[in-house]
């Protein structure tokens, strides 16, 4: 889980162990922590098409990457090894600039099969070290809210735990008196002390 973070998608971050890993050799990981995770890019990428959330969301952050991505010197990069950075330029929603460069680099033919194949939900019930998720219902990149995060697979691997709040959106949390520390970050900093303690206590057991 985002105990090794990648990027599936030009816009959000995914969690999930790399593959291929074989899980019976030690990872170079002792804990993850993930926040706002949508488990499944292909939902998600439907639910952004939808027109409000494609005006509210899909649409600028496509400008905000575009405009980070295509520079000048990347697009002299991208055009020495060949790529048509037209269709790139022209790219108005996330799934234009997955469709028409992401699906490439990770070398897919299809972006529905990129999204399929960059979604964490599998990977939940497999993740061999300590998990913690923390997620809110209302937020508009978990599509179908609670329905679509993996219980089942938080409920059968017992390193896993997800917190679920009824509000945060997408990485929103606050708290009510001091909006701008961050209900999120204290919970996150307890998280990361109790999997430290575990981690040192579980070391030192082992080389006892």
């Amino acid at each position: 889980a985002e105990a090794a973070q990648g990027a599936p998608t030009v816009g959000v971050p995914r969690c999930s162990v790399p593959e291929p890993l074989p899980f019976d050799e030690p990872l170079p990981l002792k804990a993850g922590i993930s926040i706002s995770n949508p488990f499944d890019f292909g939902k998600l990428s439907q639910t952004l098409r939808k027109p409000i959330n494609s005006v509210l969301f899909s649409r600028p952050l496509a400008f905000f990457m575009k405009r980070h991505m295509l520079t000048k010197s990347n697009i002299s990069v991208f055009q020495q090894a060949g790529v048509n950075v037209k269709p790139l330029l022209q790219a108005k929603t996330l799934w234009d600039l997955d469709d028409r460069y992401s699906k490439y680099v990770y070398g897919f033919e299809r972006v529905e099969e990129y999204y399929d194949k960059s979604s964490s939900y599998p990977f939940v019930r497999r993740v061999p070290m300590p998990l913690f998720c923390l997620n809110a219902i209302d937020d508009p990149f978990l599509p179908g809210g609670k329905d679509c995060v993996p219980l089942d697979a938080f409920r059968e691997n017992p390193r896993a735990l997800i917190a679920l709040t009824r509000r945060g959106g997408h990485i929103g949390w606050g708290l009510r008196e001091r909006p701008t520390d961050g209900w999120m970050v204290n919970v996150i900093m307890q998280v990361l002390q109790r999997f430290i303690h575990v981690t040192t206590t579980t070391t030192t057991a082992n080389k006892s």
